[in-house]
């Protein structure tokens, strides 16, 4: 048995195959391009967005330590795609380093791809999205240990990690169309 959808509750249109839109840059359908972090529009940025899970460890006087600000319990699971880490006051020297863990085990098998924060760092904010092992299942923990930090006194530390969500696919003969409805097929 199928699983029926009406349209009209959505508030979505689906593209169908014969629709001159259906196909975009490449020949590529446009749930391709959605799913692969090329947004055509607002719309489909949104949709990306949903399928986003973000874990924010906020640590007020941040300390060299491990589990810093806690643990963060992934629903979903998915890959990590990126660590953001950023801080209010920057310290007086030196460099923070960030290492995330997966259940009790570094993302970063290669240490050198762990974000480094140094203390002279114009916007005071850094990126890495060079993940060695960005798998996290469902109900996965995730914990972030601070490995060095910037002499002097940093105030506030953010570490930002950005878990996309499994997404299940769907090819366009899984649906049947029907007036208003769209049925999923069982």
């Amino acid at each position: 048995m199928g699983v029926t959808v009406n349209k009209s509750h959505t508030g979505l249109r689906l593209f169908l195959s014969n629709d001159v839109y259906f196909y975009a840059v490449d020949n590529r359908p446009l749930w391709y391009l959605g799913i692969n972090d090329v947004a055509i529009s607002d719309v489909l940025n949104d949709v990306i967005l949903k399928n986003e899970e973000i874990a924010t460890f906020l640590i007020e006087n941040p300390t060299v330590e491990t589990k810093a600000g806690g643990v963060f319990k992934s629903k979903h699971g998915g890959v990590i795609t990126r660590v953001v880490v950023s801080n209010s006051s920057p310290g007086s020297s030196g460099s923070t380093v960030v290492d995330v863990n997966i259940g009790g085990t570094t993302v970063f098998t290669e240490q050198a791809h762990r974000p480094v924060l140094a203390f002279d760092d114009a916007d005071g904010v850094t990126e890495v999205d060079s993940i060695d092992s960005p798998a996290v299942a469902a109900n996965g923990l995730i914990s972030i240990d601070i490995d060095q930090l910037q002499t002097g006194t940093v105030r506030w530390l953010r570490v930002d990690v950005f878990i996309r969500r499994n997404i299940i696919v769907r090819e366009a003969d899984d649906y049947e169309i029907q007036s208003n409805e769209i049925v999923l097929g069982g």
